[in-house]
């Protein structure tokens, strides 16, 4: 019957009367398993709380009628798991606890190859296995594994009573409120998240609890109905839900500051909490919600900012008034962090100073270390070098001296440990990158280098992203300045790649595609292909082909899959950030079999490279696979390597990437027999799939490889130019690619008005009607660079805005070179461009021995150092690639598509010489 509690469902229920309450269930399970001694059977146990299924788990081990058997946290197959957990041993029954950590993705996957594998368990396994579910985990089992659900009657339901789920939920709340006030907030992981402390009723169970309670008709009190508005706006917020959150927030504040004087509500007085310290956790918690919101929405980072002090600022002006000096001492810092993203210095210092008397007189060093790195940070805005030196200085002493204090064992805090670890993580890399920028204005460049470098080690993107793009910039143009342009580069790529992963930058330019990373706080993507894909493939629409690949491989009864499409159209990168990561993914399978895909894209030595991948594969069953020095790896060899692999239950895609290398490598009809044999034997293995990526124009040299593969495989219809076999790709339509740049630069928070993608889509499509992905990248990546954001900054480019975007993209990397490097930057990669008798522009592949040879002619002074670098340069941009094999490697423009814009560069006078001394070059040799 519904109403509100009474004073009896209040209290606590102790082990033995949880029991008792489930007496029903404990003896349908003791049954269930006596029954089914000595052979199989699947048990369903449904319940949602941990505490119970602790006590039921005890229970039936003192009884000796089972053992129980934790999950880890990620895992690919239950089989393995329970195989490896018994051995050989026989128990009387198997409890599994642990699927309800699993994520979406991951439980999904499990369940479907425990279905696929459902036989191999009734055949290995001849004792009770039970596997305890919460409703999520039990909805999913009923639709991903039908066939073993036939193998379990219904679910046997474990419940609490109400009683006890309400007591759990109001000790629960208060010691939440308690613990937040005791640790202050400015030791949350992250500035962007919230992380959830408490009891797992508190978390994953606390959606079940207030389920349950409104099934059973219970209508919690208002004080409750408040404390569960908190704890639901903050597990929304963790999971960026942030509308839901931020409504519960506010929900819940209502009520506290409604109550917050004493003497009007005296009975919230419990556990020494009052309304008053719940409604100053609900402020910290809107400003945090700001502050999140700021991060996560960058358009509206400065009115968010806003907010958050709105809410700090009572916050910290509260326990002042109450004279609550502890509390104020934990939670100034929420306050100062915003107040240096706003740039308030004159703010900023005046707290950091009484940061200063608060946490010298609660003895807190590490809080005491911010003061000083506040004050460090002011000081150099105020070009008061001095001061920003001595204040860092004396921020990292602070720390080094609490450290060497633990470590003595001059003070055991337990609380001071956990802090010192965060301000190790969180912290010390922001004090060593203020000292560098002090060092390097006192004209001390190598300290400078040397502290910034700590910084970079020690700053984690995950973390404060902002600080460690900012540790990056600074060491980049520290490093320029200095004529150390290697370094610079470096740097500069792993700036690129951490803006590009965590969606600061919308482009990447001329390399290939990677998977983007996310802050552990971003709202993952759909459980099918979470974070691991990267967005142009979802953008793009190409999300569609890499699942219709996966499916291919997966279930598609040809064991070859031939991936062709024209240059620049996007093959590499649809494999490695979409079909690689997809197969990577826990839960990808081949019949039942784990995936591992290994992607080759050298052709030099394709056995050894091969070989080495397949090594790294299988280290986790083979720690040692040792290759004798003297024995030639083979294509028999490598077979050998997958039959085991297979043995250990994995399936294997071999994908070879850019194959139309294997033929500038391989001229010898020998040398391509042996490929070819290898494709013939892996064809014959059920558990080995091969892709084959291309450009099309090298399609009918497949039919050299038909006839080979058909010879020495069993299967012997393999028509490898036949539609079914083949998976064109082609450039994107108008239409897809303004969706490719509507999605992209929308995600990068750099959103581009219609017009301008409009008018930038018919640009890049002029040409031939559709639009090269490559092209768009680099396109894409230089305007974003020239913070282009709208028609008319484009139109001001120049009557060819899009080929002046592509020859500035050039220019940027050119420039990487550094200032004395340019020239032989530009001769290079125009040495890497040629004409044929019929003027048609092509790439050549040149060793260095041929490009320092015509760099000769052309009497182009160079160190052996300097070309070192600019090819490195080159290659790490993305604008060359660097071809491995033996003798010497040989080096080649990426793209045909460039092959024009280099050559249309202004001709200097240096490369009207180098013309004339080929011509010479070739008059010579024809005499």
């Amino acid at each position: 019957m519904a109403g509100d509690l009474n004073d009896n469902t209040g209290r606590a229920y102790t082990d033995a009367e949880l029991l008792r309450h489930n007496q029903t269930a404990l003896a349908e399970l003791r049954n269930a398993l006596q029954l089914a001694q000595g052979e199989f059977s699947l048990i369903a146990l449904g319940c949602d709380y941990h505490r119970l299924r602790y006590l039921v788990n005890q229970e039936l081990v003192n009884a000796g009628l089972a053992e129980v058997l934790q999950l880890p946290q990620q895992f690919q197959n239950l089989r393995e798991i329970i195989q490896h957990a018994t051995g050989d041993r026989l128990p009387p029954g198997l409890l599994i606890v642990g699927l309800d950590y699993l994520t979406p993705a991951d439980l999904q996957a499990v369940l479907r190859a425990t279905n696929m594998g459902r036989d191999d368990f009734r055949q290995q396994f001849p004792f009770p296995i039970a596997i305890w579910m919460n409703r999520r985990v039990r909805q999913q089992f009923l639709q991903q594994a039908p066939d073993s659900r036939s193998f379990s009657p219904a679910a046997i339901a474990f419940k609490l009573p109400a009683g006890e789920l309400i007591h759990s939920l109001k000790v629960g709340t208060q010691q939440l409120f308690n613990t937040i006030l005791a640790r202050g907030g400015d030791r949350e992981p992250s500035t962007t998240s919230i992380r959830l402390i408490g009891s797992d009723a508190l978390r994953s169970e606390l959606e079940f609890a207030v389920e349950d309670l409104a099934a059973q008709g219970v209508t919690p009190d208002a004080c409750l109905q408040a404390s569960l508005d908190f704890l639901q706006g903050r597990e929304a917020h963790s999971r960026l839900e942030m509308d839901t959150a931020r409504e519960r927030y506010e929900r819940s504040l209502a009520f506290w500051d409604a109550h917050a004087d004493p003497e009007s509500s005296p009975a919230l007085e419990t556990a020494g909490l009052t309304a008053a310290d719940c409604r100053a956790v609900l402020w910290l918690h809107l400003g945090l919600w700001w502050r999140t919101y700021a991060a996560v929405q960058r358009a509206t980072y400065e009115a968010s900012l806003r907010q958050a002090r709105g809410y700090f600022e009572p916050l910290l002006e509260q326990f002042r008034d109450r004279d609550q000096t502890p509390h104020l001492a934990r939670f100034i810092h929420v306050l100062a962090e915003v107040l240096q993203k706003q740039r308030d210095w004159v703010a900023l210092e005046i707290l950091a100073n009484e940061g200063i008397s608060l946490h010298q007189e609660t003895a807190d060093p590490v809080r005491l270390a911010r003061d000083h790195g506040f004050l460090a940070e002011v000081a150099l805005i105020k070009e008061d070098w001095l001061t920003a030196q001595s204040e860092a200085a004396q921020a990292l002493d602070i720390l080094d001296t609490a450290e060497a204090d633990l470590e003595d064992g001059e003070t055991s805090d337990r609380d001071l440990a956990q802090a010192l670890i965060v301000a190790k993580r969180f912290q010390r890399g922001w004090y060593r990158f203020l000292l560098g920028e002090a060092q390097m204005h006192l004209s001390d460049p190598r300290a400078a280098i040397h502290y910034l470098e700590d910084a970079r080690r020690e700053t984690d993107p995950e973390v404060d992203l902002t600080l460690h793009i900012k540790v990056l910039e600074e060491l980049i143009h520290h490093y320029f300045e200095l004529g150390q342009y290697w370094d610079a580069f470096c740097i500069k790529q792993d700036l690129r790649q951490v803006e590009y992963r965590y969606n600061l930058r919308a482009f990447i330019g001329a390399g290939a595609v990677q998977p983007h990373r996310h802050l552990g706080t971003v709202k993952q993507f759909d459980g099918i292909t979470e974070a691991a894909v990267a967005a142009e493939i979802r953008a793009s629409g190409r999300l569609f082909d890499v699942e219709r690949l996966a499916t291919r491989l997966q279930g598609n009864p040809h064991a070859i899959v031939i991936v062709h499409g024209p240059s620049g159209v996007g093959k590499s990168s649809i494999l490695t950030a979409g079909l690689v990561p997809m197969l990577r993914r826990q839960g990808s399978s081949i019949e039942g079999n784990p995936t591992i895909p290994l992607l080759i894209q050298t052709y030099g030595n394709w056995e050894q490279t091969l070989n080495t991948a397949l090594n790294d594969a299988l280290k986790p069953w083979f720690p040692i696979l040792p290759d004798a020095a003297d024995t030639p790896i083979t294509g028999a060899t490598l077979m050998a390597k997958l039959r085991r692999g297979i043995d250990k239950n994995r399936a294997f895609v071999l994908i070879f990437d850019q194959f139309e290398e294997f033929f500038f490598d391989k001229d010898d009809p020998r040398d391509r027999r042996q490929f070819y044999e290898f494709l013939g034997l892996c064809i014959d293995q059920p558990f080995v799939k091969v892709v084959l990526a291309l450009r099309e124009d090298y399609l009918h040299h497949l039919l050299e490889a038909e006839c080979i593969i058909n010879a020495a495989s069993q299967m012997q219809d393999q028509d490898l130019l036949s539609r079914d076999q083949r998976y064109p790709l082609a450039n994107f339509s108008p239409a897809a690619a303004e969706d490719v740049i509507r999605q992209l630069t929308s995600a990068a928070q750099y959103p581009l008005p219609n017009d301008l993608i409009h008018r930038l889509v018919n640009d890049l499509a002029a040409e031939t009607g559709d639009v090269r992905p490559i092209e768009l990248q680099v396109v894409g990546a230089q305007l974003q660079r020239e913070e282009i954001h709208t028609l008319d900054q484009y139109d001001a480019i120049g009557p060819t805005p899009k080929e002046k975007l592509v020859q500035d993209y050039l220019a940027y990397v050119v420039r990487d070179c550094g200032p004395p490097n340019e020239k032989l930057a530009w001769l290079v990669l125009y040495l890497l461009t040629d004409e044929d008798r019929e003027q048609r522009l092509y790439r050549p592949l040149k060793t260095r021995e041929e490009l320092e040879y015509e760099l000769k002619l052309l009497e182009m002074p160079f160190a052996v150092d300097q070309l070192t670098m600019v090819l490195n340069i080159l290659v790490g941009s993305g604008l060359v690639f660097e071809i491995p094999e033996e003798p010497e490697d040989r080096y080649q423009l990426v793209h045909d598509y460039l092959v024009r814009y280099v050559r249309e560069e202004p001709q200097s006078r240096l490369m009207e010489a180098l013309e004339k001394a080929k011509a010479i070059s070739k008059t010579v040799a024809a005499q």
